[in-house]
């Protein structure tokens, strides 16, 4: 997510990597990344499933300030994974550039 966002038709964007290109920086610590991509945020975290369960673990960082900003856990049904996935969004966005 790059650290500036904007607001369009009322709305807030934001630059968003490739999840592909997300993945070179795996087991490198937030600020290289945000240095790397010059992004402000860098949202970390992992996905486990057991059976029909699936536990995700999400972590918003400002780099610059090397301070979280918010993280969570997530255990869950698979029936359940849209509705998380859309708790996960609100979060991040609620937390990332409020003056926007």
């Amino acid at each position: 997510m790059r650290g500036r966002s904007a607001k369009r038709n009322g709305r807030r964007w934001f630059f968003v990597i490739a999840r592909n290109a997300a993945f070179a920086f795996k087991h490198r610590r937030p600020d290289e990344v945000a240095q790397a991509l010059a992004v402000r945020y860098v949202l970390a975290g992992s996905v486990r499933k057991s059976g029909n369960r699936i536990r995700i673990s999400a972590e918003l960082v400002d780099a610059p300030r090397a301070a979280t900003l918010w993280a969570d856990r997530y255990d869950f049904e698979f029936g359940e994974l849209f509705a998380v996935q859309d708790r996960i969004t609100e979060q991040v966005v609620g937390r990332s550039s409020p003056s926007c």
